[in-house]
């Protein structure tokens, strides 16, 4: 049997044995094959030859197929067409949707051998070349649709090692697997598999929802009832935050809590709209004339002005308690602006407030943003910060008091990790778990990706199209990276493009890499501030993205990324010209990146703490929980740093797939004494006490980091030596003039003890920089402490004059400052 291989490299087999011939004639047995029709000699002639003796050309190739011993064309037709031949796409697509076991999936998986049809993009005309083109969009698309097909095929029957297998071979060959198929309702969910009896089976995220699961928003939840009720001015709140952290379900709750009246706007396009919904919420509330206005109103529409003012009298008479919630804040337009002052300014009987629910940032909407200045004294914005661990892990106690306590804080930890802390997200990870909160898939949730397709869907085609090659780039990019992902086509344009998709919160400016004060988290600001970088504003808007690019297009971006990083970031760029199949480049590249890394490494040590004299990390049981009054979590470098109500420190990694960013935090710590026959000035050294755990961590070595990633760093500001906390034994090395002496052994879901001795000048009040650079990582800080004196629980404020001592926490909690970075008010 003579199979045509289009699936990689193209080439012809004959009883699994290949046949050498030349790539014209495999060009030209591949062109029949897909085709399928018979093709006059002519046609082929002008299509594979650009010369004037193309039909010459032709004959001698079909007498070399003949002495190949392929007796495929007589050498009397005209019209050339195959018989008894098949090929490998055929025979790959026939086996879609088979219950393969595991060899034969792995076979399968293997008849994917790279980019269709390789080797023919150079040969023959312009019109050949466009059409291998076409053919290999074609054959790609088929691909990725039958990868995502049988890939939720097994996560139906919960078969993960298919799923796993599939996703590795999809991610090798750079296809993306789709979204999940959206299943009839006649169609029984399956059922969940069998599990040990000492491991408990997650109910699905529908049942979680049905047990109301409620992740502890304790503050913002105190600031909404607070407000409501409020006697005096009336106060509208921006409650922002974006899709998925729970801006509805706090205004559910918020309603659900209150003994008054509930209205709710579900579309703020235009005044017309506002205004009928509220006055079919105002008809059975209000006394019977107020109601007949409203219902002539509703039948009879008059002016805006008119009926606006049938509604705010309607609306000032109620003596309940009244909450408004308007929902899509952010898509409404500005000059709904007064309609909203307005209802506010009209005197009323009974307090009200005006909860606006937004994706964006208040001055980053229209609407928003002109309320900040015509709503003076009763405008304020509330922000809804992501999920603190602490919130995960107290929900996954009281939900599954079964699992044992010593795993809740790493599920917890995982969870929060992989769902940045997002309510939505992290519930549809729930509702994938196949046999406990460890588990779970390897793809972002369905329910979150349908958010961003529909937000997708509404953009412009060149926005659209542009943000899809942008999304085949990992990690934060500058604008010569972006041109050249963007291609030619699209040079033009790339301002305009990048300033659009800013204005539109598709992507962000990185803010630049300073540090972090402790314990008020204040940003410091950073003297070598380097030039613009930009990122997708959501790591799940660009996996949206990504999913609907077609594979050749990402192909394209991946080789102009590969070509313009060679120099900067090999590694980056070695993994690109590898998803692009660029074999040989990736190589050099790699040899390249390599080379870099060896020259950072200092000579002599393994990285072996017991080699280096260094002691390992001691397994320890819970450091003390000291009850204190939690802090939101605050989001900086791709990270969230919280301070739970345990007292513990979390930092948790919410950054977009790419090189990971460094974490700095300053803690200042108390002065070191000069110690006896010791004077002022003089180096003296001092014990730091850390207890901490690690439940998640990933370098992203794959994407070839210039700077080597770690869980955590030690260092005290301006002196040349830094201790690395990591897992694997790795040489000391030089990084910014500092020596990095590695210790080894750091153990994930464990508490682990390390003691390090620092140098500094007796007399002096020292800095301890803690620093955290990884792709994903899930730590936890439960202890530290400078020679004996405890530095956690944090508390802002300085005791007794003296710099870095650590108050009591207070029994109360502190007073809400209304911190702003913008003149509004924020509630917080």
């Amino acid at each position: 049997m003579l199979t045509i291989h289009l699936l990689g490299h193209a080439h012809i087999s004959r009883n699994q044995q290949p046949v050498p011939v030349s790539a014209k004639a495999v060009a030209l047995i591949s062109y029949l094959a897909i085709e399928k029709l018979p093709q006059h000699r002519e046609r082929l002639a002008d299509l594979l030859w650009t010369t004037a003796e193309a039909r010459k050309n032709l004959r001698v190739e079909l007498a070399r197929i003949r002495t190949a011993g392929l007796n495929l064309f007589p050498a009397s037709r005209q019209l050339l067409y195959l018989e008894n031949v098949t090929n490998d796409f055929e025979l790959w697509h026939s086996r879609l949707g088979q219950d393969l076991n595991q060899a034969q999936l792995a076979e399968w998986l293997a008849m994917l051998r790279g980019f269709p049809l390789s080797g023919l993009e150079d040969l023959g005309s312009s019109t050949f070349q466009e059409w291998v083109d076409q053919q290999r969009w074609v054959i790609s698309q088929q691909i990725e649709d039958g990868l995502s097909r049988m890939y939720w095929q097994y996560a139906q029957r919960q078969q993960t090692w298919a799923m796993r297998l599939i996703a590795a071979r999809a991610d090798t060959l750079g296809y993306e697997l789709g979204d999940a198929p959206v299943l009839s309702a006649a169609v029984p969910a399956p059922a969940a598999a069998a599990a040990p009896a000492a491991v408990p089976v997650f109910p699905a995220a529908a049942e979680l929802r049905a047990r109301e699961l409620h992740f502890g928003r304790g503050p913002e939840e105190e600031i909404l009832r607070d407000l409501l009720q409020k006697s005096g001015a009336p106060q509208v709140v921006v409650m922002h935050g974006p899709p998925g952290v729970g801006k509805s379900y706090l205004a559910d709750r918020l309603a659900d809590q209150h003994s008054g009246l509930t209205l709710r706007v579900p579309s703020m396009r235009s005044g017309r709209l506002v205004l009928a919904s509220l006055a079919q919420g105002l008809i059975g509330h209000c006394d019977p004339e107020c109601s007949e206005a409203l219902r002539r109103m509703l039948l009879a529409p008059t002016s805006l002005e008119e009926d606006l003012v049938k509604v705010a009298v309607a609306l000032g008479k109620l003596s309940r308690p009244a909450l408004l919630v308007f929902d899509q804040a952010h898509a409404a337009p500005a000059d709904l602006a007064p309609l909203i002052s307005y209802l506010l300014e009209v005197p009323a009987d009974g307090p009200r407030l005006f909860l606006l629910l937004s994706r964006q940032r208040p001055a980053q909407a229209p609407l928003t943003r002109a309320l900040r200045g015509r709503a003076p004294g009763m405008y304020a914005e509330l922000e809804v910060p992501p999920l603190t661990q602490a919130s995960v892990q107290q929900v996954l106690e009281a939900r599954f008091p079964s699992e044992a306590a010593s795993g809740r804080h790493s599920d917890a930890a995982r969870l929060l990790q992989r769902s940045e802390g997002n309510p939505l997200h992290l519930l549809s990870l729930l509702d994938e778990q196949q046999g406990g909160p460890q588990g779970g898939g390897t793809h972002f949730p369905q329910a979150v990706r349908d958010i961003y397709h529909a937000e997708i869907d509404q953009w412009p085609p060149a926005l659209m199209e542009a943000m899809g090659r942008l999304s085949a780039i990992y990690g934060p990019f500058d604008g010569q990276v972006a041109g050249a992902a963007l291609g030619e086509a699209l040079a033009d344009s790339a301002d305009t493009l990048l300033y659009t998709a800013l204005d539109r919160q598709i992507l962000r400016e990185v803010e630049p890499g300073g540090a972090l004060s402790l314990p008020d988290l204040r940003t410091l600001p950073d003297p070598d501030r380097p030039e613009t970088l930009y990122a997708f504003a959501s790591e799940g808007l660009r996996i949206a993205l990504a999913s609907r690019s077609p594979q050749l297009v990402r192909q394209d971006v991946r080789r102009r990324l590969a070509a313009v990083l060679g120099e900067t970031a090999p590694g980056l760029a070695a993994h690109y010209a590898r998803r692009a199949g660029l074999t040989d480049e990736a190589e050099r590249l790699q040899r390249l990146y390599r080379a870099g890394l060896h020259r950072q490494q200092l000579p002599g040590g393994s990285g072996d703490a017991a080699d280096a004299g260094l002691a390992r990390p001691q397994l320890v049981a819970e450091p003390r929980r000291l009850p204190v009054p939690p802090q939101p979590p605050l989001a900086c470098q791709g990270y969230l740093v919280t301070q739970d109500d345990r007292g513990w420190l979390d930092i948790s990694s919410i950054g977009q797939y790419g090189h990971p960013q460094t974490l700095r935090l300053h803690l200042p710590l108390p002065v070191v004494g000069a110690g006896p026959g010791a004077q002022e000035g003089a180096e003296v050294t001092a014990e730091l006490r850390l207890v901490w755990r690690l439940d998640v961590f990933s370098g992203g070595e794959e994407l070839g980091p210039p700077r080597l990633p770690f869980p955590l760093r030690l260092r005290l500001v301006d002196t040349p030596l830094a201790h690395v906390l990591t897992r694997a034994p790795t040489p000391d090395y030089l990084e910014d003039g500092v020596r990095h002496t590695v210790h080894a052994g750091a153990t994930e879901g464990h508490w682990m003890e390390h003691r390090v001795t620092l140098t500094c000048r007796a007399g002096s009040a020292p800095t301890l920089e803690l620093s955290v650079r990884a792709l994903d990582v899930a730590l936890t800080l439960g202890a530290l402490s400078w020679q004996g004196r405890d530095l956690l629980p944090l508390v802002s404020g300085v005791s007794g004059g003296q710099r870095g001592e650590t108050q009591v926490p207070p029994s109360a909690p502190p007073s809400r400052e209304m911190r702003a970075e913008t003149p509004a008010p924020t509630l917080r």
